[in-house]
């Protein structure tokens, strides 16, 4: 089910793999001070308040993916920019 397993360069080594039609990037290597579940919760809240909000981060995430503008490797800003920007 897992395929195209890579690591990517990064400040912190990023593991990138596709499950089923899922995009899945896990950081590896991670300082404690860089904890990803504050975002993960600040994410979460705001997707709870309405469900129209994740639509429309999954919808210009998806832009950006085929905008070919979403890759912080290349230059660009990252997906998780891109979410904050929507918000």
């Amino acid at each position: 089910m897992c395929s195209d397993v890579r690591v990517v360069p990064a400040r912190v080594p990023i593991c990138s793999f596709k499950f089923g039609d899922l995009d899945v990037d896990i950081s590896l290597q991670t300082p404690d001070r860089q904890s990803p579940l504050p975002n993960t919760d600040l994410l979460r809240a705001y997707s709870e308040l309405d469900p129209e909000v994740r639509r429309l981060v999954l919808a210009v995430k998806c832009w950006a993916k085929h905008a070919g503008v979403r890759s912080s490797k290349d230059g660009h800003l990252s997906s998780y920019a891109f979410v904050l920007l929507v918000l």
